[in-house]
């Protein structure tokens, strides 16, 4: 978008942050049920458009499929105590990063719903998956 390929686009208001705050983009809404706290004078899809529509950004570790249970469990206990240290957090807050921890089947249930309702949008837009 910034280099004049396409005209909007989705994306998290934090990861934008940059743009946003160098004047490069403007943030015409935010996806989210309520008005983000880092963002106070973006308003929401339903401020701007009267769509009740959400979605959240999720951010997720994979790993290659068959890995041995007591490595998986060493590892998705590693990353939850670097989430749950107060650096990671502060961090992430200070940036206007939302936070959510989510494991194993929670994580994929998650994922799922996003991919039911983003499916859901694109159907009522006329696209197609391919």
């Amino acid at each position: 978008m910034v280099a004049g390929g396409v005209d909007i686009i989705p994306s998290s208001l934090a990861e934008g942050r940059s743009m946003i705050d160098a004047g490069r983009v403007t943030a015409l809404a935010s996806m989210s049920a309520e008005r983000q706290e880092a963002f106070p004078d973006v308003p929401t899809l339903a401020e701007s458009t009267g769509s009740d529509w959400t979605v959240a950004v999720w951010r997720s570790v994979a790993a290659p499929a068959g890995l041995p249970d007591e490595v998986k469990t060493k590892l998705m206990d590693a990353i939850e105590t670097a989430y749950n240290s107060d650096e990671y957090q502060t961090f992430m807050q200070d940036r206007g990063f939302g936070l959510r921890w989510a494991r194993g089947d929670d994580a994929r249930d998650i994922v799922a719903a996003d991919d039911a309702a983003f499916g859901e949008v694109m159907k009522q837009a006329g696209l197609a998956a391919e």
